[in-house]
């Protein structure tokens, strides 16, 4: 809060637990956002006139602040989520899950930009378990990557792909079912790892990885040791191998067992890389997404 104060921005409210973050509301105290983007006030009404598409919700007045397409698909879990909780306003859910997914867009346009520096031609990004597009819709104005959005809801594809115009692939349940002929230069995966079973975690590392193209990188993030008090775990429930799992998740569609709820400290994600794949991670991030999920990097030798 002390840094947002400095940064200019001011506490609007403390909303408590969201899909297993701590969230906090700030508005920017001027005109202009110390971030870069631009100042969205949440209480403003939105037009009368707005059109309603019949299929999407609309959020204009957001998307045309941050350049991006209004549509959401109705089953969009992180949207309903954010809309339906009772800390937040129904506008501030809105603005939330927009500008959250930017700043994910713009913090990974980060890393990718640190990582491959100036190249002529643009970076081949799989964005891997996608969801219905919080962040590829930003994602895709990055003239800087070439973007391919993946996940294991084919409605989610067909949104993508449709509505979003961003090229979108089909997912598997199973690791070594997931398809693909194309090799990319980095594949990102935004809180999937954080709810892999030990049974899918390795191997999951390997078939992404083995996709990457040589001298690319795999990036992902977990929950690991700032995620404990966010998730209600106790640091002592981990196992010998610094793993813990819990059989539910906000998504009720996909089998808990499948997509749970993990806790993997640092030793456990550098030997299930290296076990996986046989290198060791190049980078950690601890705490790098919302400040309790770390980001791994992994690069493919040339």
């Amino acid at each position: 809060v002390q840094m947002c104060d400095e940064a200019g921005l001011s506490l609007v409210e403390e909303l408590g637990y969201v899909l297993g973050q701590y969230a906090m509301l700030f508005r920017p105290k001027s005109s202009a956002s110390a971030s870069g983007f631009p100042a969205i006030a949440p209480t403003a009404p939105a037009p009368a006139d707005t059109p309603v598409d019949p299929l999407y919700e609309n959020n204009p007045r957001w998307a045309e602040l941050l350049q991006v397409s209004d549509k959401v698909h109705p089953a969009d879990f992180i949207f309903s989520a954010l809309r339906e909780n009772e800390r937040m306003t129904f506008e501030e859910g809105s603005y939330y899950y927009f500008e959250d997914g930017a700043r994910s867009a713009f913090k990974l346009g980060g890393h990718l930009k640190r990582l491959f520096g100036r190249r002529d031609r643009p970076v081949k990004l799989l964005e891997f378990a996608s969801g219905y597009g919080c962040v590829a819709r930003h994602l895709k104005k990055n003239r800087q990557v070439d973007l391919t959005s993946s996940d294991i809801h084919p409605a989610a594809v067909e949104f993508l792909a449709d509505v979003l115009k961003v090229k979108s692939l089909q997912s598997a349940h199973t690791p070594e079912e997931f398809r693909t002929d194309e090799a990319y230069d980095a594949i990102f995966c935004l809180s999937f790892f954080s709810h892999m079973p030990k049974s899918t975690f390795g191997r999951w590392v390997k078939v992404l990885y083995d996709r990457v193209a040589p001298g690319g990188y795999l990036l992902f993030t977990t929950h690991g040791a700032k995620s404990f008090e966010i998730l209600n775990v106790a640091p002592e429930s981990v196992d010998a191998e610094g793993f813990w799992f819990g059989a539910y998740s906000e998504q009720r569609d996909l089998d808990a067992n499948e997509y749970g709820m993990t806790v993997s400290l640092a030793p456990f994600v550098r030997k299930a890389v290296r076990d996986a794949v046989g290198v060791e991670p190049c980078e950690f991030h601890e705490g790098e997404w919302w400040g309790h999920q770390d980001l791994w990097v992994v690069k493919k030798p040339a």
